[in-house]
């Protein structure tokens, strides 16, 4: 087994506490994982985020073992860190930095894999790491008006607790909705020009 590290970063327009309180949330940070749906959060103990505190996650299937994430550093609004006991042994940090677009959220991954699929598992690992900063960019932007509010709002309260499959269902139905709006109004531009002539 050789140890693979992966770093990626991206810059979010939005206040590093925020930035930072997304992230530490558990369930939020899992919900915009891309692997959301894949896995599933068991249980979370009484003293998250503290150095020492612990959160079960599981793959999806119900008879799936269980696996522990332990906290090993927590920095508000600077650094949190964690380690995950699966046959990888994936260590993780995040660091939080201020820039002039808002947050540069700074992710690096360690972890054990097998030598003949490194560079595959590397790739792999750095496309769904780079799918989850942009998740959590986009999460974090919906503030500076009050439909992005709004859209937040139900983002938490409905959209992000279904599983990736659900949530491409309903971006489907509102394309559709929207294509037929657009259908619809230029009918009624095309009706109303030959009613002209």
């Amino acid at each position: 087994m050789d140890t693979v590290r992966v770093v990626e970063y991206v810059d979010i327009a939005a206040p590093r506490h925020e930035v930072f309180t997304t992230v530490t949330d558990c369930e939020r940070r899992l919900q915009l994982c891309p692997l959301w749906g894949a896995i599933r959060l068991v249980s979370v103990s009484a003293d998250y985020p503290a150095a020492g505190s612990r959160w079960l996650s599981a793959p999806a299937q119900e008879t799936a073992d269980v696996y522990p994430s332990i906290v090993t550093d927590y920095q508000p609004a600077q650094r949190f860190a964690y380690y995950t006991a699966t046959d990888g042994q994936a260590v993780v940090t995040w660091t939080f930095q201020d820039v002039a677009a808002g947050t540069r959220v700074i992710y690096q991954e360690e972890f054990a894999a097998d030598e003949a699929r490194l560079d595959e598992i590397a790739a792999q690992v750095r496309q769904v790491v780079r799918d989850w900063l942009l998740n959590i960019k986009r999460y974090s932007e919906l503030r500076r008006t009050r439909f992005e509010r709004l859209l937040r709002w139900l983002a938490d309260h409905y959209y992000l607790k279904l599983r990736p499959d659900q949530r491409n269902v309903i971006v489907t139905i509102l394309i559709m909705h929207f294509i037929g709006a657009i259908a619809s109004i230029m009918a009624i531009v095309a009706f109303g020009f030959t009613r002209l002539f």
